[in-house]
């Protein structure tokens, strides 16, 4: 009777620990699915929206100086920022760190040279990032066609060549 019991409980809990992890991986935006819109300002005082990227593509590099994948991952970025123009592909790195300075440091310390937003909450909020580095490739209608958490680097690569 008592084995019952903890195998029914055990059973119940397992399931509830399955729907909030399936759960909390659905909030990320899906493949195709319309890029959550937002808002911030970039670290030179200019506001800087998903709008302003109508038309081109746009990749989304969400990341932390004390991230070493993420730092780790900048001369990948700065790679694909030199081989795509402006003019097709956009990037705007979302710094999460405790302070705008030490985005403001890594940024000239690194030389990424593509527009940067410190923003440690509503922006990765309203993406549903939950880990980091998160990367995010939006199409010129706006709808997410890559994520690093469903895809690897050499598949964005692939779609970025098809540009």
């Amino acid at each position: 009777m008592v084995m019952n019991y903890l195998r029914s409980t055990i059973k119940a809990m397992a399931c509830c620990l399955l729907l909030l992890v399936a759960g909390s991986l659905s909030y990320l935006p899906a493949h195709a699915q319309k890029a959550p819109n937002f808002k911030g300002i970039d670290i030179q005082g200019n506001t800087v929206q998903l709008a302003d990227y109508k038309g081109k593509y746009l990749l989304l590099d969400f990341w932390a100086t004390w991230c070493h994948p993420c730092m780790a991952k900048v001369p990948f970025l700065k790679k694909i920022r030199n081989k795509y123009p402006e003019s097709k592909l956009a990037m705007v790195g979302i710094n999460l760190d405790d302070t705008k300075g030490a985005a403001v440091n890594a940024v000239r310390q690194a030389k990424m040279n593509w527009t940067t937003i410190h923003d440690p909450e509503k922006i990765p909020g309203s993406y549903g990032v939950y880990y980091i580095p998160m990367l995010y490739l939006i199409d010129p209608s706006g709808k997410i066609i890559y994520n690093n958490d469903r895809q690897t680097e050499a598949e964005l690569l692939e779609i970025l060549d098809r540009i």
